[in-house]
């Protein structure tokens, strides 16, 4: 259970500045009493004794609040913008114990880069419940637009705390009624700098307040980040607090250029109500179990092998897809536990639910399903598996070069992807390429003598469903024939302006828009071969500099193509990625 989840949205500056607040609850007391003899705390420890577990303000709020109302500010500085974050919110208090919360939230953003498009202004409300409900106590929260943002949750109360289910009386009390002594609590921890005796500004009817002020940092690898924060507060004179007012602003300063700029700041005020609280009565502004599912039907959805999900008709689901199931229609419109699990088939054979949750259609024909919401309202359903049929197949093989004595695999695609269609194999000169199968049953060439040979792949029995691929096999080059082979000048296949020259004392050249001068070294394995371009220097001013740890090019092992990779950057700070493919100059 998340205790301050309906109130604490607005604290990550404080987090930053090193926060590190436990939950906490007060005593159970339901009536509240006269506070009698009460001393007006005039140190910072005695101070913060009002708003610890049975302190003065602490219980006094949590017997005597009858509503209390909260205006926030944060300005957040991010890499594009400056979020600007106001918050209004009211919460009612009512026996029970329960409270109701109304707000709303306006975003809005102050760009801080001209080259990103403004943001939208968001405007938002909400309403909340925490509190006892039919026996149990339940915290909502329920924004405005759609569901995305809800939240619910409900638990058993007992005294006997066993589990994240149950909560004792004594915390829904102080869960329906305490807010700000929850937050005065944290706050100051952030008067770090105050030392000696305070100052309280005492009333002539002996109310008193309290205007504090600190400073204080915290550091992380990147830089520093001072902050400043003033407290005002208000008391009646037996220590109920009636209102405070935070003001918190945090700078940044880079470890490197030692800059100082905003980096965020937040005004947080709490103004509370005090005297009787509102009685029940029947007509609840929220009610908890509009929230939780009574009813629903069920839609289905599959993903195929590509990960493409879609709705689907149970009668028509295809084989070889993952199976899911939503709930649509439900009741009521508000319910947010409307996640579902398909539990169990009645056909593993066709629809297969293994122990992992993980649901499969692996067989043609009929099953039923059963599909369960996490609250356990379980529903069947009917589905049909099928094997659609073959509308064409495509026969791939990824390598840009074959070579004697080499093998390779061979990639056969359906569409779709998960029919159940045998193949046919030719292959028009089996004594230049020859086609197997490896032990998983997959595809292979094997490449015997040098020449080109087509291999042709077709359905049976359903002859215009063919697809071809056509390969040309090169014997490799010896280490010797390789490196005569580098030296002079390629043509790049789709560009012609475009070349690269390697020169026997091992200098080139390399003309694109620009020319580049480079040195270079080989090397050679039995499986490929790359040049290394060093010094590589671009005679243009536009240019800065080229990368030459990263600039190669890789060499086919017949010595007939290499491919060409280059990076460079100019005084702008833009940087280029340059690759094409060439052909040795006849």
């Amino acid at each position: 259970m998340k205790k301050n989840k309906l109130f604490l949205f607005l604290l990550p500056f404080l987090l930053v500045a090193g926060c590190n607040d436990t939950k906490s609850s007060s005593t159970n007391s339901s009536s509240s009493k006269e506070i009698v003899d009460f001393e007006v705390p005039i140190t910072l420890a005695k101070l913060k004794n009002l708003f610890v577990k049975g302190g003065v303000s602490y219980n006094l709020e949590e017997q005597e609040t009858k509503s209390s109302t909260r205006h926030t500010k944060e300005i957040t500085t991010k890499m594009w913008s400056i979020e600007t974050t106001i918050t209004n919110e009211t919460l009612t208090v009512y026996e029970g114990p329960f409270a109701y919360l109304t707000g709303s939230e306006q975003i809005t953003h102050e760009m801080t880069d001209e080259f990103v498009s403004q943001y939208p202004e968001e405007n938002d409300t909400y309403q909340a419940f925490r509190g006892v409900y039919n026996d149990k106590y339940y915290e909502v929260i329920d924004y405005g637009i759609g569901k995305d943002r809800d939240y619910a949750v409900v638990l058993d109360i007992t005294e006997n705390v066993t589990d994240t289910t149950q909560i004792k009386m004594e915390d829904v009390i102080h869960y329906s009624n305490t807010t700000a002594s929850d937050f005065v609590r944290r706050y100051l921890n952030y008067m770090n700098s105050i030392n000696g005796l305070l100052d309280p500004d005492i009333k002539a009817d002996k109310s008193f307040s309290y205007h504090l002020e600190s400073e204080g940092e915290s550091a992380d690898d990147y830089g520093i980040y001072p902050f400043n924060v003033s407290l005002d507060l208000d008391f009646e004179k037996d220590g109920f607090l009636k209102r405070y007012n935070l003001v918190y602003e945090m700078k940044y300063i880079d470890d490197e250029t030692q800059i100082e700029i905003d980096y965020g700041s937040i005004e947080d005020e709490i103004v509370i109500t005090r005297g009787a609280k509102n009685k029940i009565n029947s007509n609840y502004p929220l009610v908890p179990t509009d929230y939780w599912l009574t009813d629903y039907e069920v839609q289905l959805l599959v993903t195929n092998r590509d990960l493409d999900t879609y709705n689907v008709n149970p009668n028509e689901i295809p084989i070889d897809c993952y199976v899911d199931a939503s709930a649509i229609s439900v009741v009521p419109e508000k319910a947010l536990d409307t996640e579902l699990k398909i539990v169990s088939s009645a056909n593993n054979d066709v629809v297969s639910v293994n122990e992992y949750g993980v649901v499969r259609s692996v067989g043609a024909g009929s099953t039923t399903l059963t599909v369960s919401s996490t609250t356990g309202i379980e529903k069947t359903i009917d589905v049909t598996v099928f094997i659609p049929d073959a509308t064409s197949v495509e026969l791939k093989c990824y390598s840009l070069h074959y070579y004697k004595g080499e093998t390779y695999n061979l990639y056969v695609y359906w569409n779709p992807d998960n029919v159940r269609e045998e193949l046919d194999w030719h292959v028009d000169h089996p004594e230049i390429i020859e086609v197997d199968f490896d032990d998983a049953g997959d595809p292979i060439v094997h490449c015997l003598e040098a020449g080109t040979a087509t291999i042709t792949i077709t359905a049976k029995g359903k002859p215009t469903i063919t697809d071809s691929l056509t390969l040309t096999v090169t014997e490799k080059l010896s280490a010797e024939q390789i490196n005569q082979a580098v030296i002079g000048k390629w043509i790049n296949q789709s560009q012609s302006e475009q070349y690269v020259q390697f020169n026997a004392d091992l200098t080139g050249s390399f003309f694109y828009d620009y020319e580049f001068t480079f040195t270079w070294s080989i090397t050679i394995t039995a499986n490929n071969v790359t040049i290394h371009l060093s010094t590589v220097t671009p005679n243009t001013t536009e240019i800065t500099y080229a990368y030459d740890g990263n600039n190669i090019a890789d060499v086919a092992l017949d010595g007939l193509s290499l491919r060409l990779e280059l990076r460079f950057s100019s005084y702008d700070y833009w940087a280029f990625e340059y690759a094409g493919t060439f052909i040795k100059e006849n």
